[in-house]
C-alpha cells in the first residue's frame, strides 16, 4: 500500500512540473525582460536542478539506504552498529532535504508583488536564497550517501 502511495504521489509531481500548460516561465523561455524576471527565471532554475535530483537520485538514494539500513541492522557487531548509525543519519538528511523542497514548492507564490517591482525584487532574492539551500540541502544528503556507499564497498 506504501508503494502505490508513494507512486502515485511520484507521478502526481512529475506531471505536475512537466505539464506544458503551466503559467509561468521555465528557463528555456524568451530571455528576460527586466531584473524582475532575471531574478525569477534564477529561482526557477534553482528549482528545476534540485527537482531533477529530488526526483531522480533522492529515490534512488533512499532506497538504497534502506537496504542498507536493514542489512546493517541483521549484524550483530560494533562496526555494523556504528554503520548502520551512520546510513539513519543520512536517511534523515535525504527526508528532511526532501521535506524541505516540498515545503519551499508549496509556499512559493510565482505571483507575489506582481504590481510592486521593489516588493518583488526583495521576494524573489529571499525565494532565491531559500531555493539554493534546499538545493544544497539535497546535494549534501546526496553526497553524503555516495560517501557512506564507496566507504562500505572498500
Amino acid at each position: 500500500m506504501k508503494k502505490l502511495l508513494l507512486f502515485i504521489t511520484v507521478t502526481a509531481f512529475i506531471v505536475g512540473c512537466n505539464n506544458e500548460k503551466h503559467d509561468h516561465p521555465t528557463t528555456t523561455d524568451t530571455a528576460p525582460t527586466t531584473a524582475a524576471d532575471t531574478l525569477l527565471q534564477e529561482v526557477i532554475q534553482g528549482h528545476d536542478e534540485a527537482m531533477a535530483a529530488q526526483m531522480t537520485k533522492m529515490k534512488k538514494a533512499k532506497e538504497q539506504v534502506a537496504h542498507m539500513i536493514d542489512s546493517l541492522g541483521k549484524l550483530s557487531n560494533t562496526a555494523a552498529s556504528a554503520m548502520k548509525t551512520q546510513f539513519d543519519a543520512a536517511l534523515v538528511k535525504l527526508n528532511d532535504a526532501d521535506a524541505a523542497m516540498n515545503k519551499w514548492m508549496e509556499e512559493f507564490n510565482y505571483d507575489s508583488a506582481k504590481n510592486n517591482v521593489e516588493q518583488r525584487m526583495k521576494y524573489l532574492t529571499e525565494e532565491k536564497l531559500k531555493v539554493g539551500n534546499v538545493k544544497s540541502l539535497i546535494f549534501e544528503s546526496l553526497g553524503k550517501v555516495d560517501s557512506l556507499v564507496s566507504t562500505i564497498k572498500k
